[in-house]
C-alpha cells in the first residue's frame, strides 16, 4: 500500500483528492508515474489532512466510474483524467457533485464550467517559439504539421502569434498522422519556400523519422532554424543530427532537474515529463 493511500485510509483527512489515470492498458507506467509524483508531492508538503485516492481509468467501467467513485470516498477535487475522451465523461460526473476536475489533457476545447485543463497548451507553446524566433530575426515560420485536431489547433495558433510579433506564416504542409513515411509532405514544403524557420510539433518515431528527410529535400537546418514542441522534451532526440541547435519551449530546467532527481531517489526511476504536472497539481 502507498503512502497516500495509507494516509486516505486513516480517517483523518479533511480534504480528499482523487486522482484518475490509466493504471492499467499500454499506459499503465504514465499512469504509475502520475500516481507516484502526485504522492511524492503530499509527501514533501507534509500535510497530513489531505488524502489521495487513486483510480484507474482504463479500468473495465470507464473513465467515468472511476471518477464515481473517487466522489464515493469523499474527494473534494478531481485531478485528471489524462485524455480528452475521459475528461468529456468525467466532466458531468463532477459537475453533479460540484466538484472541479483539473484534467491534464492539452486539449482546451474540453475545458468548461468546472473543468479546467491543466498543461502546456499548444497556443501557448507556439506563442513562445514564434516571439523566440521573430526576437532572433526569424520572420517567416513554415509548419509541417499532422492533419489531426492537434496539428490544425498548431496552425490556429500560428496565425495570430505571427501577427502578434510581426512575423510571416509562410506554407502550412499537412501529413497524415497515421503515416510512416512523410517524402511527399517534406518535399512540397521544400519546393514551396522560402522561410527562415521551420515548426515540427511532433514527437518521437515520426520526429525521428522526418528529420533526416529535411536534408534529403535540401532544407539546411545549419540556415533554416527548426521550432519543436514539448514532445521534443526526450532524451532519444539528441542524437538526431538535424535537430541540433533547434528550438523547443520546455519547463525549467533546473526546476525539472531537481524535481526528476527527488522522484528518481524515491522510486528508483526517471519520471516522464507529464509526471511533474500532477506534482504541480
Amino acid at each position: 500500500m502507498s503512502w497516500a493511500a495509507r494516509l486516505a485510509s486513516g480517517g483523518g483527512a479533511t480534504a480528499t483528492v482523487g486522482l484518475l489515470v490509466p493504471l492499467s492498458g499500454p499506459n499503465a507506467g504514465l499512469g504509475q508515474a502520475l500516481s507516484q509524483a502526485a504522492e511524492m508531492a503530499l509527501f514533501e508538503s507534509g500535510d497530513q489532512t489531505t488524502a489521495l485516492v487513486v483510480h484507474d481509468t482504463e479500468a473495465p467501467a470507464g473513465a467515468g466510474a472511476a471518477a464515481q467513485m473517487a466522489l464515493n470516498q469523499g474527494a473534494n477535487i478531481l485531478l485528471g483524467p489524462v485524455f480528452a475522451g475521459h475528461a468529456k465523461t468525467v466532466g458531468p460526473i463532477a459537475a453533479a457533485a460540484h466538484v472541479p476536475v483539473i484534467a491534464f489533457t492539452t486539449d482546451r476545447s474540453v475545458a468548461g464550467p468546472g473543468l479546467y485543463v491543466m498543461g502546456i497548451l499548444p497556443g501557448l507553446q507556439i506563442e513562445r517559439d514564434v516571439g523566440y524566433a521573430a526576437s532572433q530575426g526569424l520572420k517567416r515560420i513554415a509548419a509541417l504539421l499532422p492533419n489531426s485536431p492537434y496539428g490544425h489547433a498548431v496552425a490556429d495558433a500560428l496565425g495570430p502569434a505571427t501577427a502578434r510579433y510581426n512575423a510571416t506564416e509562410a506554407q502550412i504542409e499537412y501529413y497524415d498522422p497515421n503515416a510512416v513515411e512523410f517524402s511527399q509532405a517534406v518535399q512540397k514544403l521544400a519546393a514551396d519556400g522560402p522561410f527562415d524557420a521551420l515548426l515540427i510539433p511532433e514527437g518521437g518515431a515520426r520526429l525521428r523519422s522526418i528529420a533526416p528527410l529535411l536534408s534529403f529535400y535540401n532544407i539546411d537546418t545549419t540556415k533554416i532554424k527548426l521550432l519543436g514542441s514539448t514532445l521534443w522534451s526526450d532524451p532519444n532526440l539528441a542524437s538526431e543530427p538535424a535537430l541540433i541547435g533547434a528550438w523547443f519551449p520546455a519547463p525549467s530546467a533546473p526546476a525539472w532537474a531537481g524535481f526528476s532527481q527527488r522522484y528518481h531517489a524515491t522510486n528508483g526511476a526517471d519520471p516522464p515529463r507529464l509526471a511533474s504536472i500532477a506534482y504541480d497539481a
